[in-house]
């Protein structure tokens, strides 16, 4: 009983120390942001979602993927699930979060200035 309590803590733990690591290497954090400007930041949302569902394919192959699957011996079926879970995971954070590039980012707030002038003689 004590044991099954601290796998459950150390998993609980673990997750949540997986899931800050977004927060913790976030630019943002330099600049004095507090929590919540850095929760409700753009730049934040799109690793937070991978983490997360990082998180839930972890645990998903922990207890269904792998008990069912692998042990069993269904490895192809195994392996279009890991495929399917990495394909979601690619596409997914693209389909809730939509990147500002930076090029589209400063184009309309900056000025149209002409190229600058070759100093160099060919």
């Amino acid at each position: 009983m004590l044991q099954k309590k601290q796998n459950i803590f150390i998993h609980i733990l673990g997750g949540l120390i997986f899931l800050s690591l977004p927060i913790l290497f976030s630019p943002e954090l330099n600049h004095h942001y507090t929590i919540i400007n850095l929760l409700t930041s753009q730049s934040i949302h799109r690793p937070m979602i991978s983490t997360t569902l990082l998180l839930a394919f972890f645990y998903a192959n922990y207890y269904y993927f792998i008990p069912k699957f692998y042990i069993t011996e269904k490895y192809t079926f195994f392996t279009i699930l890991i495929i399917i879970s990495f394909i979601v995971f690619l596409f997914l954070p693209d389909i809730f979060i939509e990147e500002k590039r930076i090029d589209t980012l400063f184009q309309n707030n900056l000025p149209h200035r002409p190229p600058a002038k070759c100093l160099i003689a060919y």
